[in-house]
């Protein structure tokens, strides 16, 4: 009887995730096999590109990954011209911007050399497509029940519509990145040092906090008369977020799959979509592209791919949508305190002082009401516009 094994492993996160834990019940892995997890892509755009190498691990294992150390990576084009990897932290292995970039058109294997076990792994060869520009990308309102609720949350659906006139392309992924202003609700323009009052040096009343999308976004028209894709849903931003208090913008990523790329990623998001986000860990077998060359029958998981980038961006200002109510003003209460006591309130209840309410008696507030840095850094993208 073939054994059920239970897999887990990472994907590539350029960022961390926070998500949510739900008791469940982690079985005993007796049967846990260590097996190769491979994962990163190549595109054409002139920066680095990532491949994560790491070790499965059980699944009532702590939630880290084994990274596999000192491997000799490289990227092959078209069989001849190779470009080796650096290893800029454990288990992740990036590609150098200045000399390297993935072509439209070219075809690519990823080579992997592990001198401890001296195995060699090789990916499928992979050949990057010509991926069409985004032609729209919109928002739209929609109120919608979440979670039971009694009442509907308010909020804007994010929507995508692309084509391909030459028919080509037909399998769509897409990835996010999107950024928001956040102000202090107090604007301080004062600071508690070594128990003195003093005028604040550093800005911390508006900040820029971002995220990455964390669910498979996937899409295909095979099965339509034309290679087009309408009203693709990206995201849903509603009321109880601060995203939409000021402004907001979305950096949208589309690339074209292969269909066997698409099938592996179709897959995946079938799962994903129950236990949680591309980031949590997976319990599940799934073998990608990669093969071992001395053992041909050796199962490697994850894939590795070479994708074309079309980009969009999307801006929403606070005038473009409803004037929603911002979370948590009603947590955002100022104390006045005297000079002796500002101290004891900050320790005592995690507040930051802001103003002066008359001489020797100062403004406080939780500290997530003065410092807008508890939601991202306070420091302007260039491409904020």
């Amino acid at each position: 009887m073939v054994k059920k094994l239970i897999y887990i492993f990472q994907f590539v996160a350029l960022a961390l995730v926070n998500m949510a834990c739900l008791d469940s019940f982690l079985p005993e892995s007796k049967d846990f096999d260590d097996l190769l997890v491979v994962e990163g892509k190549i595109t054409d755009l002139p920066e680095s590109n990532l491949i994560r190498i790491s070790r499965s691990r059980p699944l009532n294992e702590p939630a880290a990954d084994f990274p596999v150390q000192n491997a000799v990576v490289r990227i092959v084009e078209d069989g001849t011209s190779g470009h080796q990897l650096s290893e800029v932290s454990p288990g992740l292995y990036t590609t150098n911007s200045d000399v390297f970039k993935g072509r439209v058109g070219a075809e690519y294997v990823l080579h992997i050399f592990l001198p401890e076990k001296q195995k060699n792994y090789i990916s499928k060869p992979v050949r990057i497509r010509q991926t069409p520009p985004i032609e729209n990308l919109y928002f739209e309102f929609k109120e919608q029940f979440v979670g039971g609720a009694e009442a509907p949350v308010q909020g804007y659906d994010i929507f995508l519509d692309t084509s391909d006139p030459l028919g080509n392309s037909k399998f769509y992924r897409w990835e996010y990145h999107e950024t928001w202003m956040v102000n202090a609700f107090f604007n301080s323009y004062l600071e508690f040092v070594d128990n003195e009052i003093r005028s604040r040096t550093v800005d911390i009343s508006v900040c820029y906090p971002t995220s990455r999308s964390t669910q498979l976004l996937l899409g295909t028209s095979l099965n339509l008369s034309e290679d087009k894709i309408r009203r693709q849903r990206l995201a849903y931003i509603d009321n109880r977020t601060r995203r939409l208090s000021m402004a907001y913008t979305m950096l949208v990523r589309q690339y074209v799959l292969s269909p066997e790329s698409y099938e592996y990623h179709r897959q995946l998001q079938q799962i994903t979509e129950n236990m949680g986000t591309l980031f949590d860990p997976q319990p599940f077998e799934l073998v990608g592209n990669m093969v071992c060359e001395e053992d041909p029958d050796e199962r490697v998981l994850g894939y590795f791919d070479a994708v074309s980038v079309a980009e969009k961006r999307l801006w929403i200002r606070r005038s473009d949508v409803l004037d929603f109510r911002i979370p948590g003003a009603s947590f955002c209460q100022a104390d006045t305190v005297p000079l002796s006591g500002v101290g004891e309130h900050i320790r005592l209840n995690f507040s930051e002082v802001f103003g002066e309410f008359m001489p020797g008696i100062y403004l406080l507030a939780p500290r997530s009401c003065v410092d807008c840095r508890n939601f991202g850094p306070a420091i302007r993208p260039d491409y904020w516009e």
